[in-house]
């Protein structure tokens, strides 16, 4: 099961665009959350934008200017948006392949207004809302400077904190906001890769563990080696915890339950339990002992540790779904792997068609450092 955040390639296409990934997941044998994406404010640079822009010299001005979108639309066209994709997913929503979660885009880009209109709505509907939230330390310190207190606390504070929710990436939590968050019941999701490769910082497995949170384990399209390894992303997020030391492991069955049985609670329909039991959905993953006990493994040491240890997208024989194979090491799914990159090279080579992404951010780069530094 994948969480997908969609980041539209054009708004007025988003609907189609949702409906063409759940089924290209579908058709790939995952079952997908679909979260569309909402913002209202803050867009490009957090606190004190006018000032920033007011500092900035021309043309770099007016080209920064003309990127601000902040409102792309009311909370009444976002949750028609929701129910258009849920009417579209109709069928496979009831057969469990997929559900929808509402998606205010990141604490610092949503404002207090919009967050408690999706709560009303989530519960009204049964629905979860997931948002990514204190990936940075700029946006811990938006917070500190927009309400004297962390996003944790204030979100305490308005009713928005609960188990109707979930946080993407959490690194920047003190520990009275893990607290908070393990009695609320909401949800983290922490992605290891994307915090090491974006300098963001590290989550803190450890504790959110001790206190008995549901975490989950996500890629955040941004695997060290952009090939979206799962099994290495569970290694990277076992090995790098906040604590140091002897003191500071944590256990690497935590770490597949995080993937497995604890992140599927982040579903609210409850579309796989990430467990084999009497009852359950037969959703599983079947691995080569022998792939991952080479060159050596001693006798007796569990293959789970192992797996957590040395297992990579090779060490994966078949999965299936429904108790139905869903991929197997063979010429068929090999073809169709290589018909999909296709697909996908094809459309990126068509956006950057249109807009080759080639931007020189140095410049802008360095007036943002030099604002944040002046603000300290």
């Amino acid at each position: 099961m994948v969480l997908h955040s969609h980041n539209p390639n054009s708004f007025a296409q988003i609907r189609e665009e949702m409906v063409a990934a759940e089924k290209g997941y579908k058709d790939a044998g995952i079952r997908s959350i679909l979260c569309p994406l909402y913002l209202d404010q803050n867009k490009r640079i957090y606190y004190d934008r006018d000032k920033f822009i007011s500092d900035l010299p021309e043309p770099l001005r007016t080209n920064f200017v003309a990127g601000i979108h902040d409102k792309i639309m009311s909370m009444n066209e976002y949750f028609q948006l929701v129910e258009g994709i849920c009417e579209d997913l109709a069928d496979d929503i009831k057969a469990g392949w997929t559900e929808v979660q509402l998606h205010p885009n990141g604490g610092q880009w949503c404002s207090d207004k919009a967050l408690l209109q999706m709560k009303e709505y989530a519960l009204k509907h049964g629905m979860y809302i997931h948002l990514h939230l204190l990936e940075t330390q700029y946006q811990a310190e938006y917070a500190k400077r927009t309400w004297g207190k962390s996003f944790i606390k204030h979100y305490k504070e308005i009713g928005f904190l609960g188990p109707w929710v979930s946080f993407a990436h959490a690194v920047w939590l003190d520990e009275e906001d893990l607290q908070l968050i393990a009695e609320s019941g909401a949800h983290l999701i922490t992605n290891p890769s994307s915090n090491l490769r974006l300098r963001s910082g590290i989550f803190n497995m450890q504790r959110a563990n001790e206190l008995g949170i549901d975490c989950g384990i996500g890629l955040d399209g941004c695997a060290f080696d952009d090939d979206q390894d799962y099994l290495r992303e569970i290694r990277v997020a076992w090995l790098n915890n906040l604590h140091n030391g002897v003191d500071g492991e944590v256990d690497y069955k935590d770490a597949l339950k995080m993937a497995t049985s604890r992140g599927a609670k982040i579903s609210a329909c409850g579309l796989s339990s990430g467990i084999l039991e009497p009852g359950a959905t037969a959703d599983f993953t079947m691995i080569s002992v022998d792939s991952i006990e080479k060159p050596y493994a001693d006798p007796g040491i569990d293959p789970l540790a192992l797996l957590v240890q040395r297992g990579t997208r090779q060490s994966v024989i078949m999965t299936c779904v429904n108790g139905k194979i869903a991929w197997q090491q063979n010429d068929e799914s090999r073809k169709k792997e290589k018909d999909a990159e296709i697909q996908i090279c094809t459309a990126i080579k068509e956006l950057r068609a249109k807009d080759d992404g080639k931007r020189d951010n140095s410049i802008i780069l360095q007036h943002v450092h030099d604002f944040y530094t002046k603000r300290k």
